[in-house]
């Protein structure tokens, strides 16, 4: 995926207008996007890259840590499933399916949890604890950014579930 359609440049920019992030970088084959929300600079940069077939896209941004709608502090012998990346978070694998997990779904490490989407790519993020969802912390179409409480876990231990 070295082309960029203008639906794609049109996504990377609301998703920097959706994030507490000052910039975003995004690399994917043989280009390069950084974006910037600073007042007085451009805010839409791209570049060829000099590697060509480039793995997967890469995407990182940074800026100053904000309120989330997600709690900050984990409460006590609560477990978070966290957004491994920046994207839109889906609790549906596909519009109109049921959701993957509902608050009181009891889940084990590889269970499903939601899927975040970048750019058309999608990753679907497993629990990666066993447990029982209390809480989710992220609304559907949302764009969560990197380390974002997506949902709050209540661990069950292996000898409970058996």
């Amino acid at each position: 995926m070295s082309e960029l359609k203008q639906d794609d440049v049109l996504f990377i920019v609301k998703l920097l207008q959706e994030s507490a992030f000052d910039e975003l970088h995004v690399q994917t084959g043989d280009l390069t996007v950084h974006a910037k929300k600073r007042p007085g600079e451009r805010a839409l940069e791209s570049e060829p890259r000099s590697e060509p077939d480039a793995p997967a896209p890469e995407v990182s941004a940074k800026g100053p840590a904000r309120a989330m709608r997600s709690p900050l502090v984990v409460p006590e012998g609560l477990t978070a499933i966290r957004a491994p990346i920046v994207g839109v978070f889906y609790r549906t694998p596909q519009p109109g399916a049921p959701p993957f997990v509902d608050v009181g779904t009891s889940v084990s490490e590889e269970d499903s949890v939601c899927v975040i989407e970048i750019m058309k790519l999608s990753r679907t993020v497993s629990a990666g604890i066993r447990g029982r969802i209390v809480q989710i912390c992220a609304e559907q179409d949302e764009v969560v950014e990197f380390d974002q409480i997506l949902f709050l876990v209540e661990p069950i231990a292996e000898e409970a579930q058996q």
